[in-house]
C-alpha cells in the first residue's frame, strides 16, 4: 500500500496543532488513516520544536512489558519478564525510526519563518475530496506532497480557495 505525504505550513505557531485536531477528527470519520504525523513549530527565537504523534519507545516498552510478562509467567517470574521485555521494547522502539524522516522535518523547520508552524502527515489513506476541504478551512499552504501532479494541483487550488471544490 502506498502512503501519501502532505506537508502543510501555517503563518502562526498555534495553527498546526489546531489542524492536527481536525486530522484526528477526520481519522475518526474514516476519511484519512494516519501512519505518522508531526507538528513542527518555529518559535520567535528561531528554535525548532518537533511534536511527534507517536512515541515509539513508549509504545514499544508497553508492548515489550506485556510480552515479557507473558513469557515470564511461563518461567514463574512475570516481573522479571516484564522488565526485560520493557527494556527490549524501548531499545527496539528507539532504533525503529518509521514515519516521516526527522532530518527532512528539521530541514523544513530551518526554512520556516519565526512564529510559524507546519504539519507533516504520512497517510495510509486519504479521501481527497472530503478531507482536504476540511484541512483547507484553516488556511495555510501545501509545501510538499507525494500526490500525483494532477492531484497536487487540485489540492493546492482547494487550499488557495479555502472552500469546497466546485464540480464542473
Amino acid at each position: 500500500m502506498n502512503s501519501t505525504i502532505l506537508v502543510l505550513v501555517y503563518p502562526e505557531e498555534r495553527v498546526a496543532d489546531e489542524v492536527m485536531d481536525t486530522v484526528k477528527h477526520l481519522q475518526s470519520m474514516g476519511l484519512i488513516e494516519i501512519e505518522d504525523a508531526c507538528v513542527v513549530i518555529k518559535t520567535a527565537e528561531g528554535q525548532i520544536k518537533l511534536h511527534q504523534s507517536h512515541n515509539l519507545p513508549l509504545l514499544a516498552a508497553a508492548g515489550g512489558a506485556i510480552l515479557g510478562s507473558l513469557v515470564g509467567l511461563l518461567f514463574a517470574a512475570p516481573y522479571v519478564g516484564a522488565a526485560v521485555g520493557a527494556t527490549a521494547g524501548i531499545m527496539g522502539g528507539t532504533l525503529a525510526d518509521i514515519g516521516v524522516d526527522d532530518d527532512f522535518m528539521e530541514s523544513v523547520g530551518k526554512e520556516m519563518k519565526p512564529k510559524s508552524s507546519a504539519l507533516f502527515l504520512l497517510l495510509h489513506h486519504i479521501t481527497i475530496d472530503k478531507a482536504i476541504p476540511e484541512l483547507a478551512k484553516h488556511g495555510g499552504k501545501l509545501l510538499h506532497t507525494s500526490l500525483s501532479r494532477a492531484q497536487e494541483e487540485r489540492v493546492k487550488k482547494m487550499f488557495q480557495s479555502g472552500a469546497l471544490p466546485q464540480n464542473p
